[in-house]
């Protein structure tokens, strides 16, 4: 799909804005914001053919138990490698 009028931009913008929240700044973040462009356009290809499409789900947000975990568990692994007592 190629946009030919500012006002189709405009509509184009506030669809994806609803489908995937706050845009990142086209100037500051382009690969961002051109991945972004394309999903959207690979979506409403989809949505045009009549091809199901489930809903985006919100990302969920992670504890700070599992992070933590990780965290720790990479330390002992950097400790066991250099060979330091734990």
């Amino acid at each position: 799909m190629i946009f030919e009028t500012d006002e189709q931009i405009e509509n184009a913008l506030n669809e994806m804005e609803e489908m995937f929240g706050t845009l990142p700044d086209p100037e500051l973040f382009p690969k961002s914001f051109g991945y972004l462009v394309r999903l959207y356009k690979h979506r409403l290809a989809l949505r045009e053919s009549n091809t199901s499409i489930q809903p985006l789900d919100k990302p969920e947000e992670t504890s700070n138990n599992v992070t933590s975990t990780s965290i720790t568990e990479s330390t002992e692994v950097n400790h066991e490698s250099k060979g330091t007592p734990s």
